[in-house]
């Protein structure tokens, strides 16, 4: 299929650029975050070489539902570019609801369905931002007692952090917006887009009643 074939992402434009109606602007194209992904992968793989993972002790690749499944499968992917045996188990725990603000209590939807004790655990996360949910998943897995725990997280905001949380391997860091795409949502909207984009505030900001 053409780059010029219309899709649920949105036709090319003129200048390349995919169009969105819904985005303010792209912050990040498809092709910007694969590069980046590429590079953290290679990272990952330098760190990880000295405990000679195997497919019998592969990387756990834990991927936070819903919105790192599509950067979870690129990872993956790039990983065994490197050599990484990698196996994904799945994990999902919101502290939002439909709006665009953290609401500051973790629910736990979906735990792990293997045992992971002992395993070299890698936490896949789309966005970090207040980071009480990936605060909240990493004592949560360490209860688990892996033999190693660390974190991926495509989009990092340090400007939004309500709890300090270490990022291993941040991939791309972007200022304080509400972002849509590659897996991202509003309201469970707009996952579907290829890039990264900045939601147009008219699609999550109430006009003011008047009275």
């Amino acid at each position: 299929m053409s780059n010029s074939a219309k899709s649920p992402s949105g036709p090319v434009g003129d200048e390349g650029r995919r169009n969105y109606p819904m985005s303010a602007h792209t912050l990040v194209t498809q092709e910007q975050v694969w590069a980046a992904t590429a590079k953290c992968a290679k990272k990952i793989a330098e760190d990880y070489r000295s405990f000679k993972l195997t497919t019998d002790n592969p990387l756990y690749l834990l991927c936070v539902l819903k919105g790192s499944f599509i950067f979870t499968a690129d990872l993956a992917r790039f990983l065994a570019d490197e050599g990484v045996p990698v196996k994904v188990e799945f994990i999902c725990a919101s502290s939002y609801g439909t709006g665009v603000e953290t609401s500051g209590q973790v629910r736990m939807l979906l735990d792990v369905r293997d045992s992971v004790e002992n395993r070299h655990i890698l936490i896949v996360e789309d966005i970090v931002d207040s980071a009480i949910t990936l605060q909240y998943l990493m004592r949560f897995m360490l209860a688990k007692k892996p033999a190693s725990l660390k974190t991926v997280v495509l989009l990092d905001k340090p400007s939004g952090r309500k709890v300090e949380v270490l990022v291993d391997y941040p991939v791309i860091t972007i200022p304080h917006a509400f972002v849509i795409g590659y897996g991202m949502d509003y309201a469970e909207s707009y996952r579907e887009l290829r890039d990264i984009c900045v939601l147009k505030k008219e699609y999550y900001e109430k006009p003011e009643s008047k009275v």
